[in-house]
């Protein structure tokens, strides 16, 4: 604009009226999150109303998942950029702990040894202790054959294991950095399979958290074992229950 006063040359742009640096960011996050999360959820719907009428082809399948993946790849960056501003400074380290402690116990359950396990036989198909107990169907593995196999010396349950008890270290890493608790209890099948590595797992934490005590904290299997969720489900049902 020229100023009619003084011949002054004042120029400006005007992007969102009165909007401040700041909150057009937000903006923006917004909208790259609703955006894929919306695309997300059309091309979802599409591929389950395909796969219920059985007109769902493997290449299909693959590109229908490529493109929920491409949605994620810009929804999470957006997401996790956005967590400051949505939690006060003070507890931001607790929630990133937080969303570590939810991603690697994912990783960790047993369906994903079992899939993780299914995915290397089928990349590189090898001998195996595995294959055995699974009669050649990969499909059918579980994370229970994989520690069948374990105990039978098969080396390939045994990076399978490794690899679960690295994903586990991290996990108590974060829950320690996050709880800072004066012991750790586990309990299910994956804790029962993976018992013969505490040892390891203890010797390892240091590396995955701040938290200086987390040499000392003593990690110990549940009384219960295996069957530890069953009997904390039926604790809950009987509260008088001994």
């Amino acid at each position: 604009m020229v100023s009619p006063g003084g011949g002054r040359a004042d120029y400006r742009v005007m992007l969102g009226r009165g909007m401040k640096p700041a909150e057009v960011r937000r903006a923006n996050q917004r909208a790259v999150m609703l955006s894929a999360q919306t695309a997300m959820l059309v091309v979802s719907s599409v591929l389950t109303v395909l796969a219920y009428v059985g007109t769902i082809t493997p290449w299909m399948l693959l590109g229908f998942t490529f493109l929920i993946n491409c949605g994620a790849a810009l929804y999470q960056p957006a997401w996790q950029s956005s967590v400051e501003e949505q939690v006060p400074r003070s507890e931001l380290s607790a929630v990133v702990s937080l969303n570590g402690v939810s991603v690697n116990l994912a990783r960790t359950a047993g369906p994903a040894i079992g899939a993780r396990a299914r995915a290397k036989l089928s990349a590189a198909p090898s001998p195996s202790t595995i294959l055995d107990l699974c009669k050649g169907d990969i499909s059918t593995v579980t994370s229970e054959l994989v520690g069948q196999a374990y105990a039978a010396g098969d080396p390939l349950a045994s990076e399978i294991l490794q690899e679960s008890v690295e994903l586990l270290t991290i996990w108590l890493g974060n829950t320690v950095d996050l709880l800072d608790p004066d012991v750790i209890v586990m309990g299910g099948g994956v804790a029962a399979m993976l018992k013969p590595f505490f040892g390891e797992i203890k010797n390892r934490l240091p590396r995955w958290c701040v938290n200086p005590r987390a040499s000392e904290i003593p990690l110990f299997m549940a009384h219960y074992g295996a069957d530890a969720g069953i009997a904390g489900g039926a604790a809950l049902c009987v509260p008088d229950l001994r």
